[in-house]
C-alpha cells in the first residue's frame, strides 16, 4: 500500500510541479525581459544626457585648442562604466583627444553630437564628440535577477513537494489505505464491513459510494442465497418427480410391451385357430369314420358301397386337413415377415426396373385382371424410363439396397391394394411408379379404390390389424413399415381419401448407408 501511495504522490508531483515551474519561469522571464528593456531605455537616455552635457564642456577647450584639457575631460567621461570609448575631433575631423574602445559591436552602441562655438551668439560648428557605450552592467543585473528567481523557484518547488507529500499523506494516503484494506476484507464475506467516512471530500464520497455498494451487494447475496435455497428445493422436487416419472414410464413401457406381446399372441392365436381347428375337426371325423368302418368290418357286414362312401369321405376330409395345414404354414411364413430381416439376401446396386419386375412377378395376369397394375420408372434426368417393364434401364435410375426385400415390400403394397381397395367385386387400376432423384428414390403405389377410413388410418401398420379378417391377416403393412424402418433406411407416407383411393409413398436413399434427407 505504501508503494501505491508513493506512486500516487509521484504522479501528482510529476503533473503539478512542472506546471508550477513552467509558470514561475515564464513569469520570471517575462519580468526580467521587461526590466532589461526598461534599463536599456534608461541607459540610452543617460548617454544622451552625458553627450549633451559633455559637448558643452568640451566647447571651450576645443575652441582654445587646449588638447590637454580636452583629454582630461575625455578621461573623466570614461570613468562611467557604461561608456566604452570617447573621441573628440575638430571641424576638420582631426582627432584632438580619444580613449577606450570606439568600435561598435555586440552590446555596444555609438552616439555622435556636434560641438558648437562657446562664444555667445555664435553657433558655429567647431568639432564633434563621438561616444560608444555598452549594456554589460545591465546584463550583469539581469543575470543576478535570474539567479535570484531560480533560487526562488527551487525553494518553491521544494516547499510545494513537501506540502504535497504532507497533504497527500493526510488527505489521500491514510484514507486510501483504509479503503484498500476494507476492499481486501470484502473479498471474504465474513469480514466485509463498511468503511468509516471521516471527510466530506472526494475520497469521502468514494467511501460513501463503496458503503452503499457493499450494502447493495449484501442484499443481492442474501437474495441470491434465498433463490439458491428455493432452487435447490425445487430441484429436489423435480428429481423426485423425475424418478417417479421414470418409474411410471418404465412401468408403462413394460405394460405396453406386455400389451403388444399379448396382442401379438392373441392375433397369432386367432389366425392359427381357424386352420388348426378345421384340421382337428376333419381329423376327428376321419378317426370316427375309421372306427365305424373297423366295427362294420369286424361284424362282417362291410359292403362295397359302404367302403366306397368311406373312401370318398376320407379323401375329401383329408383334403380339408391338407388345406388347413397349408393355410397354417402360410400364416407362419407371414409371421416371419414381421422381422423384416434381409437374411441371406445380398446388398447390390440394381436398376429400378429390375426391382419392379421382381415386385410384379407374383401377378402374372396383372394386365388382364379386374385390377390391372400399371408400372413406370422415371430416371433422375426426368425422362420416362421403363414404361414397359423389362426394357433396358435408362439414365441413372438405379438403387443400392436389398433388392429382394424391397421387391417384397412393393409386392405387399400391391397385394394390399388389390385385396382391400376394391370391396364387393369393384373394379379399378393400381399404379406402381419408381422415380429416381438426385440422392433418393421415391416409390408410389396408388389405387383409385375406396380409400381408408379415418378411424382405421392410425392403426394400419399395427400387427394383425385388418379391415376384413376373411381376406387378410393384418401382417402385410406391418411388414412394410418394419422393413423400411429397420433395414431399408426409408420412410413411408400414406395419402388417402374415402371414395377417392389411396397412395403409399416410399422414400429411400439412393445408397443404403446414406442418411435420408
Amino acid at each position: 500500500m505504501l508503494s501505491r501511495s508513493r506512486s500516487l504522490l509521484t504522479k501528482f508531483l510529476v503533473l503539478v510541479v512542472p506546471i508550477v515551474v513552467l509558470c514561475s519561469v515564464a513569469a520570471s522571464g517575462l519580468s526580467t525581459y521587461l526590466n532589461a528593456q526598461d534599463l536599456q531605455r534608461q541607459l540610452g537616455q543617460e548617454m544622451m544626457n552625458v553627450v549633451a552635457t559633455e559637448g558643452v564642456a568640451l566647447a571651450l577647450p576645443l575652441w582654445n585648442y587646449r588638447s590637454d584639457n580636452t583629454q582630461s575631460i575625455v578621461d573623466a567621461i570614461l570613468v562611467n562604466p557604461n561608456i566604452s570609448g570617447v573621441r573628440v575631433t575638430d571641424n576638420f575631423n582631426t582627432v584632438i583627444a580619444e580613449g577606450g574602445t570606439l568600435a561598435a559591436g555586440d552590446g555596444r552602441w555609438a552616439i555622435t553630437t556636434p560641438i558648437l562655438s562657446p562664444v555667445a551668439g555664435d553657433a558655429a560648428y567647431i568639432g564633434r564628440l563621438f561616444l560608444t557605450y555598452n549594456d554589460h552592467q545591465i546584463r550583469r543585473t539581469v543575470r543576478e535577477r535570474l539567479l535570484s528567481d531560480a533560487s526562488l523557484v527551487a525553494a518553491l518547488i521544494l516547499a510545494l513537494s513537501l506540502g504535497a507529500a504532507v497533504a497527500h499523506a493526510v488527505a489521500i494516503g491514510r484514507p486510501l489505505t483504509r479503503f484498500v484494506r476494507a476492499i481486501r476484507r470484502a473479498e471474504d464475506p465474513t469480514l466485509r464491513q463498511p468503511v468509516p467516512v471521516t471527510a466530506r471530500d472526494e475520497i469521502g464520497d468514494i467511501m460513501a459510494a463503496y458503503n452503499r455498494l457493499l450494502h447493495r451487494l449484501g442484499e443481492e447475496e442474501e437474495e441470491r442465497r434465498r433463490a439458491n435455497d428455493a432452487l435447490r428445493v425445487e430441484r429436489d422436487r423435480a428429481e423426485d418427480a423425475l424418478r417417479h416419472l421414470k418409474a411410471a414410464q418404465d412401468s408403462l413401457i413394460q405394460a405396453e410391451k406386455l400389451a403388444a406381446l399379448g396382442g401379438l399372441v392373441a392375433g397369432m392365436a386367432h389366425e392359427m385357430n381357424t386352420p388348426i381347428g378345421n384340421a382337428l375337426v376333419a381329423a376327428s371325423f376321419v378317426v370316427d369314420q375309421t372306427v365305424a368302418m373297423e366295427a362294420t368290418l369286424a361284424d362282417g357286414k362291410l359292403r362295397a358301397q359302404a367302403l366306397r362312401d368311406y373312401l370318398a369321405a376320407t379323401r375329401e376330409t383329408v383334403g380339408h386337413v391338407v388345406d388347413s395345414c397349408d393355410r397354417a404354414a402360410g400364416l407362419v411364413r407371414s409371421f416371419k415377415m414381421v422381422a423384416a430381416d434381409p437374411g441371406e439376401q445380398d446388398r447390390s446396386t440394381v436398376p429400378l426396373s429390375a426391382v419392379i419386375d421382381m415386385a410384379l412377378a407374383p401377378f402374372p395376369e396383372r394386365t388382364a385382371a379386374r385390377h390391372p397394375i400399371h408400372a413406370e420408372v422415371i430416371g433422375a434426368d426426368g425422362t420416362d424410363g421403363d414404361a414397359v417393364i423389362g426394357n433396358p434401364v435408362i439414365g441413372n435410375a438405379v438403387i443400392d439396397s436389398y433388392p429382394s426385400l424391397l421387391a417384397e415390400v412393393l409386392t405387399a403394397l400391391l397385394r394390399n391394394a388389390t385385396t382391400h381397395a376394391y370391396p364387393n367385386g369393384a373394379e379399378g387400376a393400381v399404379r406402381l411408379t419408381a422415380r429416381a432423384e438426385a440422392d433418393r428414390v421415391v416409390f408410389e403405389v396408388a389405387d383409385d379404390g375406396c380409400g381408408i377410413d379415418p378411424d382405421a388410418l392410425p392403426r394400419i401398420f399395427d400387427p394383425f390389424f385388418t379391415t376384413d379378417r376373411r381376406i387378410g391377416s393384418g401382417i402385410g403393412l406391418h411388414f412394410v413399415h418394419n422393413a423400411l424402418a429397420r433395414t431399408l433406411n426409408g420412410r413411408i407416407v400414406v395419402e388417402t381419401a374415402v371414395g377417392r383411393g389411396s397412395c403409399f409413398r416410399l422414400t429411400l436413399p439412393r445408397r443404403l448407408d446414406q442418411p435420408l434427407a
